[in-house]
């Protein structure tokens, strides 16, 4: 019990986070089991006293003491764990007695609420200040002394030289905690999967999905309002049409148009299901330039592709170069091959 309650008061009037963390570590290294166990349970907030109120020790105060001057003493003090420490008669001998933690926890712990008065004063009666001091903290649960419990479990991953994520698993996998972030079980819903509304939101996210990676092959920025002109769509993907306009301006930015042909010129079409949307340029780049870049890119892309291509048929390279370069040129040809079928689908776009 000395250890600890010298423990507390170190950490009570120690400001530093590292200087608190040697603290505790050298606790944890220092103390034998069980006490360095209720110490741990102790600092994180796991310790708790059923019979024990903080009712119980202001009764106990008043008896021991003249009640306008326990009142005094308290309104000086701030605090009753602090008070009661301090103005308890102490006996003689008390400072002399090496008392476990663990005994004193044990005690408490088989303690009924009756018994709880009596059995507590004459604990206290056997201590001195800074002990008696430790147990008070102890059954009112709260220690306030600047520690938290990931403080403590960084303390055990110093001790142990592991990585705290270590201790975290290690914790949570000892049993339910009262105070765990996740205790309800993972919810299993029993309801049934609307074909329909699955159905639309999937062809939702690839009509978006589709329109921004054509407008990004293009160079087109992604909040420029386009005109869609729709052809061959089916009953139902027009009534998706209508139920999503709002939705397709907003997230493709599109404005759709069902009942006017195309212009003729140069557009993007996007095909989904069995819809075409149409997406006419004129006016929103320069065609003759677009058509000239992707073409330089694409040019470029196929001779990459070709150079890597040579690369990997060639024996003497995949048999001598060290394994991850013979990857990393698998893995750009794939990507360059990739990037040029891209470019032809953009080309192919511009008509």
């Amino acid at each position: 019990m000395n250890r600890f309650a010298h423990l507390l008061d170190r950490l009570a009037y120690e400001p530093g986070r590292n200087n608190k963390l040697r603290l505790i570590t050298n606790y944890f290294r220092e103390v034998p089991d069980p006490d360095r166990g209720w110490a741990l349970a102790a600092l994180t907030g796991a310790l708790s006293f059923a019979s024990v109120k903080p009712g119980v020790l202001r009764t106990l105060g008043l008896e021991r003491m003249d009640p306008v001057l326990f009142a005094y003493s308290y309104d000086y003090v701030g605090a009753l764990a602090e008070t009661v420490s301090l103005v308890w008669p102490s006996s003689p001998g008390a400072a002399d007695e090496n008392l476990p933690l663990s005994a004193v926890v044990e005690t408490l712990q088989r303690t009924s609420r009756s018994d709880a008065p009596a059995i507590l004063a004459a604990l206290l009666d056997r201590l001195d200040v800074p002990r008696r001091f430790a147990v008070i903290k102890l059954v009112t649960g709260g220690l306030r002394i600047g520690v938290s419990a990931r403080l403590v479990k960084q303390a055990l991953a110093n001790l142990g030289k592991v990585e705290v994520g270590e201790i975290e698993e290690l914790w949570h996998g000892l049993g339910a905690r009262e105070k765990d972030l996740i205790v309800a079980t993972w919810p299993s819903p029993d309801a049934q999967v609307d074909a329909e509304a699955k159905g639309s939101t999937e062809w939702l996210i690839r009509l978006v999905g589709d329109t921004r990676a054509a407008k990004n092959e293009l160079g087109i920025a992604p909040g420029a309002q386009l005109k869609a002109y729709v052809r061959g769509a089916s009953a139902v993907t027009s009534g998706r049409i209508n139920q999503s306009f709002t939705a397709l301006r907003k997230l493709a930015r599109l404005d759709v148009v069902t009942d006017t042909d195309a212009p003729q010129g140069a557009s993007i079409q996007i095909v989904v299901d069995e819809a075409t949307y149409v997406l006419p340029l004129e006016g929103v780049i320069d065609i003759e330039a677009e058509r000239a870049r992707l073409t330089k890119s694409l040019q470029a892309a196929q001779k990459e592709a070709k150079s890597l291509e040579g690369r990997l048929a060639n024996p003497a390279f995949v048999e001598k170069a060290k394994p991850e370069a013979v990857e990393k040129a698998r893995a750009d040809h794939a990507e360059k091959v990739a990037e040029s079928e891209r470019l032809e689908a953009a080309l192919a776009r511009l008509g």
